[in-house]
């Protein structure tokens, strides 16, 4: 998206750095639909994401 920088942040209350934002094509086979997670965190510290998807058809396996 033009405008839209994603920056690696760290997660709230933790010293590890999270990845910025990586566009990935979403399962059409699986139905696969984007979902935002919001962090914890408090009032005074930037909103944190985490985008990721999951499968509305689960897969087929042995039964």
């Amino acid at each position: 998206m033009e405008g839209l920088q994603s920056q690696p942040r760290q997660k709230p209350g933790c010293d590890e750095d999270l990845a910025p934002y990586q566009y990935r094509a979403l399962d059409q086979s699986s139905r696969e639909i984007r979902l935002l997670r919001i962090l914890p965190g408090t009032l005074d510290q930037e909103l944190t994401l985490e985008i990721f998807h999951a499968p509305l058809i689960e897969p087929e396996g042995p039964a």
